[in-house]
């Protein structure tokens, strides 16, 4: 019996929350979505999150807030954040506000 990974995917945007939802589907996983900290709370409640994939590039604070409070239900769940490319200064400030432990970033 194979158990899918189940993915969280954070978004306010319905179309790229749709369709990251979509493509982590089609790979296989076990897709939960929310739009906001509460829904992904409401989310996390009901079923047990291996990763969140949460986008960062609208409003950095909600993101924020969003993955803190899962952390607190949730301390070692995984997440990936999505954003736009930031300035040295603004990355790092955005990764401690996250408590990010790594991360990569993609060429333009």
């Amino acid at each position: 019996m194979d158990i899918q990974p189940r993915v969280l995917v954070i978004d306010a945007d319905t179309a790229a929350l749709t369709s990251v939802a979509s493509v982590a589907e089609e790979e296989g996983f076990c897709v939960s979505t929310a739009m906001d900290a509460d829904g992904a709370m409401r989310q996390c409640r009901v079923a047990y999150i291996d990763l969140v994939l949460i986008d960062a590039r609208g409003d950095r604070t909600s993101a924020a807030d969003a993955l803190s409070s899962i952390r607190t239900f949730k301390p070692s769940v995984r997440a990936v954040v999505m954003d736009t490319p930031l300035g040295p200064d603004r990355l790092h400030s955005l990764l401690a506000r996250l408590r990010c432990q790594s991360y990569h970033t993609l060429p333009d």
